[in-house]
């Protein structure tokens, strides 16, 4: 059998007093698709924190694509993650729009500048 693409073993979060994630597991393979429902303040956006390195686990092992979430670059070049209120504040220009994306992905200024002037042309 092949690596997952996500594994998740006995990850545990917490904030404060509140535990977001107590003993959370899964693996997802190569291919699969997953779904992930819950009731509100059941872990599913703590999970997808620290799928993406976002937040740290207190305990337990959480890998995507191999790598773990303390990754950086490495982990972000492959991952995305769309919050739901992923909302910029209106008075942005879409040209700032990108370059925020850019400076947290960690592109290169040339780069960032002639991806925006391509989508401005």
């Amino acid at each position: 059998m092949s690596d997952p693409t996500i594994n998740v073993r006995n990850a545990r979060k917490s904030y404060g007093t509140v535990t977001a994630l107590d003993g959370a597991s899964l693996r997802v393979d190569r291919g699969e698709t997953l779904g992930l429902v819950g009731r509100n303040g059941a872990g599913k956006t703590t999970l997808f924190k620290l799928l993406v390195g976002h937040e740290t686990p207190d305990g337990g092992d959480v890998t995507v694509a191999g790598l773990s979430p303390d990754a950086g670059t490495a982990l972000r070049e492959r991952v995305g993650y769309l919050p739901e209120s992923a909302g910029f504040p209106p008075s942005l220009t879409g040209r700032e729009v990108l370059s925020f994306h850019a400076r947290v992905r960690d592109v290169p200024n040339d780069n960032a500048r002639a991806a925006s002037s391509a989508c401005s042309a």
